[in-house]
């Protein structure tokens, strides 16, 4: 029989008031949402931390939430169509909540005068960005990410082929009008030049086994010569396979 003396019961205590200590000083959660000015949620907004080099982004319902330690943080908040939005903050030693809002941008361009007989001002845009591509092609060493897919799919009608059989005929009938949804949730891991590895943490699936819907994942490298083996417009002869034309521009935080 074991039995445990005042002192290595005290002793036992202290070590788990340290742990629970530790625990919850690294277990804090930044939580929030990121809605517009009406109050509309903002799904899959871009959260970046500066000084963990780290970013995750809302929901589909504008909401956030991660594990951050005791700390003072730098967060970028960014969205296409809104106005980029910088705060800090400080994990004080328990959660800490954030609630904000972006502001819709609005696209002023400049106007674009190209006189008869000139090039067009995208082709020297064009020709820096394609010199430049095999640069930022190779920047990016790895990294390591959440992604999460949702599909989703409902039987409105049967095909004439299917209505020949009676018994599939039948059978079909049980999928009509029904809505079915399949979410996957999975960690994909890059390492250059084009190593690709995705592991699968989450799956739901109510479509019937008989259709075997796979959504999968694309891969695609802007900075590529080539995407989906189409010439790429920052492939080196992509003159000769596209017409480019500078419609305006516009700056961001001075750049």
């Amino acid at each position: 029989m074991l039995r445990l003396t005042d002192k290595s019961m005290r002793k036992a205590i202290c070590l788990l008031y340290l742990s629970l200590l530790l625990i919850l000083s690294f277990a804090q959660t930044f939580k929030g949402s990121v809605t517009d000015d009406a109050g509309n949620p903002v799904p899959y907004a871009a959260l970046y931390l500066r000084e963990t080099k780290s970013g995750f982004t809302t929901d589909e319902h504008g909401y956030f939430q991660t594990q951050l330690p005791r700390g003072r943080y730098t967060c970028e908040v960014s969205s296409l169509g809104f106005t980029s939005q910088t705060f800090s903050f400080e994990m004080p030693g328990h959660d800490y909540e954030k609630n904000l809002i972006l502001a819709e941008r609005i696209y002023s361009l400049p106007e674009v005068s190209v006189l008869k007989g000139s090039e067009d001002p995208a082709y020297a845009v064009m020709r820096k960005a394609i010199a430049r591509a095999s640069y930022y092609r190779t920047q990016i060493k790895g990294f390591k990410a959440g992604t999460y897919l949702k599909g989703t799919g409902k039987g409105t009608s049967i095909s004439a082929l299917l209505k020949v059989s009676k018994s599939v005929r039948k059978a079909s009938k049980e999928f009509l009008d029904k809505l079915f949804v399949l979410e996957e949730q999975q960690q994909v891991t890059f390492t250059a030049p084009d190593t690709w590895n995705s592991r699968v943490i989450a799956y739901k699936n109510s479509f019937p086994d008989e259709l075997q819907i796979d959504m999968g994942m694309t891969t695609v490298n802007l900075y590529a010569p080539e995407i989906f083996d189409k010439i790429s417009p920052l492939n080196k002869g992509a003159f000769s396979y596209y017409r480019f034309r500078l419609d305006g521009y516009y700056q961001e935080t001075g750049i």
